[in-house]
């Protein structure tokens, strides 16, 4: 998926739809972790480049008041933190 139906996903009103928009969200930013770490950088411009837009997003799935989504929202931003420190701090 890409980042732009991932953020559409995430404002679904169905539950398993945030749900899997945020593991959607988790498997990019891993992606862009992994390819980091091997060198191979294609596509992972995407993540690096709207990073803060990302940290944003992340942020107010933090707001979420269904424990699973809450879980995975904290999920999600610490792989982010772990991508991109500086921009987390």
């Amino acid at each position: 998926l890409t980042l732009n139906e991932i953020t559409t996903m995430l404002r679904d009103q169905l539950t398993p739809m945030r749900g899997y928009a945020l593991y959607e969200l988790k498997q990019l930013i891993h992606d862009y972790q992994k390819q980091k770490k091997t060198m191979q950088v294609p596509g992972s411009h995407l993540v690096e480049k709207e990073n803060t837009y990302l940290l944003s997003v992340l942020e107010a799935q933090l707001l979420e008041k269904d424990e699973y989504l809450y879980v995975a929202a904290i999920q999600a931003l610490s792989l982010f933190a772990d991508a991109f420190p500086q921009t987390t701090i």
